[in-house]
């Protein structure tokens, strides 16, 4: 089985970083790819609480894991995010 990699790296003076606190929102990640892995991460809505978030943001940085090539996707039947093969992330700041 293969594991796909992908690369965070983070630019500190980033918007993205301007109004958050770089550790909280790693540790979010963390805990978000996480959940994916387990495939336990709930309904968006329960998703945001577990993660003291809005839907809004959960849906934004599900957004973000996506378009850095994340293979997401929802089940329905089972009301959660899942990962379609085998994801690593690795996290390089400059």
């Amino acid at each position: 089985m293969f594991t796909y990699c992908f690369y965070i790296v983070l630019r500190i003076t980033s918007a993205l970083f301007l109004n958050m606190n770089l550790t909280k929102y790693l540790e979010r990640f963390d805990r978000l790819h996480h959940l994916i892995g387990k495939k336990s991460t709930g309904t968006p809505a329960e998703l945001a609480e577990k993660l003291d978030l809005s839907k809004r943001a959960v849906y934004e940085y599900i957004r973000i894991m996506r378009e850095m090539g994340a293979p997401i996707a929802f089940c329905h039947v089972r009301q959660t995010y899942y990962y379609e093969r085998t994801v690593g992330f690795i996290m390089v700041a400059t």
